[in-house]
């Protein structure tokens, strides 16, 4: 007997995405230093060329990524050590956004969401104290937060050129074509064809955490409600000895929560919960401090955790409560009511659509026919096919 999703697509498998970003703090009040007119460039060395900000931004970009790549190597090394736990994956780069980065990870169990975040927060400390030294005046800040792929929030691939553009079928509608070119993604996986296509991600999660990420402070690395909730009830499934070792603290990750905020465009303007882990250095005898000053306590993980359940229950009509397709978390390997059936329903009818329209494009091509195109909807009208007449020979 097939394993539930054996014969879907490659590219509507199920996905729980985690999407994390930094961005540099002050960076465009830094560029737009006094820079004319030109200064002699007869003593100047290579790095002095050009515009006096770029140094720094181009450190900005080479230095995360050099210091994330070492720091996550040393996450999975030290978590299959400790855990005898594999993480089969990375973290990607998803976008650069002027001075913001934005990875991606695919989730295999609720647990990755604290080690790679755990990572990412690392590689901000360290980040942070060598940008400290060189520039004061600069800072960062970040958030983070989760997407379900294929059937809530969409993955988009387009053509890179025109020119490289697939052929497109004769009545071919934008979302056939779109399967097409996500189907060549993945069949291209790591290939060069693959480097002809570019992928993005859309949808209501992804418009929500770029709402959220505009809540972040220096101080306030923000998170969404599905990912406070991950981490709260993730958070004792991983060996307190791994927290010491790779986080130098007993707890991990602590969750802070701010207020109930309205979001322009999220949840029709209902006050939406605010979550946030603390980015300052624990080990930073101010930031200590300040903590006692402030009175700044987390809530407890099971306090957060029960949260985030009443919440989302409470508005199911707007979110589908996370899930990690065959993970071995019982909490999270609940699939929402008719998702796999309306996966089983759109396989079968990509598969049927594709199969009619190659077999109509193969014999609009041997009778040598124009293609028409403006007729029927391909996903409306499946039976319905007008072929012109083949041409006459004289």
């Amino acid at each position: 007997m097939k394993e539930p999703g054996a014969d879907w697509p490659k590219f509507l498998q199920p996905r729980l995405r985690l999407f994390f970003s930094v961005d540099l703090v002050g960076s465009t009040s830094f560029k737009q230093r006094k820079k004319y007119p030109l200064e002699s460039p007869e003593n100047k060395n290579f790095a002095e060329f050009g515009a006096f900000w770029f140094p720094e931004i181009a450190k900005f970009y080479r230095m995360i990524e050099d210091t994330f790549q070492q720091v996550w190597k040393e996450a999975v090394e030290l978590c299959g050590t400790i855990s005898d736990r594999e993480i089969p994956n990375a973290p990607s780069l998803w976008k650069g956004v002027g001075d913001e980065l934005i990875y991606s990870f695919c989730l295999n169990e609720p647990e990755d969401v604290i080690y790679v975040l755990m990572a990412w927060v690392k590689t901000l400390h360290i980040y942070r104290k060598q940008l400290k030294i060189r520039n004061p005046e600069l800072d960062i800040k970040g958030c983070a937060w989760v997407a379900d792929f294929p059937v809530d929030n969409a993955e988009i691939v387009i053509s890179r050129e025109i020119k490289n553009q697939s052929e497109k079928y004769p009545d071919e509608d934008p979302k056939f074509y779109h399967f097409k070119l996500l189907e060549a993604w993945y069949e291209n996986e790591n290939t060069s064809p693959q480097a002809d296509l570019v992928k993005d991600y859309i949808g209501p999660a992804i418009d929500t955490g770029f709402r959220l990420a505009e809540l972040a402070t220096p101080q306030k690395f923000i998170t969404s409600l599905e990912t406070a909730l991950l981490i709260s009830s993730a958070q004792n499934n991983i060996p307190g000895e791994y927290y010491r070792e790779f986080f130098g603290t007993e707890t991990g990750l602590q969750i802070h929560f701010e207020n109930m905020q309205s979001l322009k465009g999220v949840l029709g303007g209902k006050p939406y919960p605010v979550f946030w882990i603390d980015l300052l250095s624990e080990n930073d005898e101010l930031t200590k401090s300040l903590h006692k000053l402030e009175n700044l306590t987390p809530p407890r993980s099971e306090d957060i955790k029960n949260f985030c359940e009443v919440f989302l229950k409470e508005n199911d009509s707007q979110f589908i409560y996370p899930f990690i397709y065959q993970s071995k978390s019982p909490l999270f390997r609940r699939i929402p009511e008719n998702y796999e059936a309306t996966l089983n329903r759109l396989s079968e009818r990509w598969k049927a659509e594709k199969t009619r329209l190659e077999k109509r494009y193969q014999s609009l091509r041997e009778n040598d026919a124009p293609l028409e195109s403006g007729s029927e909807n391909v996903s409306d009208n499946p039976k319905k096919i007008n072929l012109p007449k083949p041409k006459t020979l004289k």
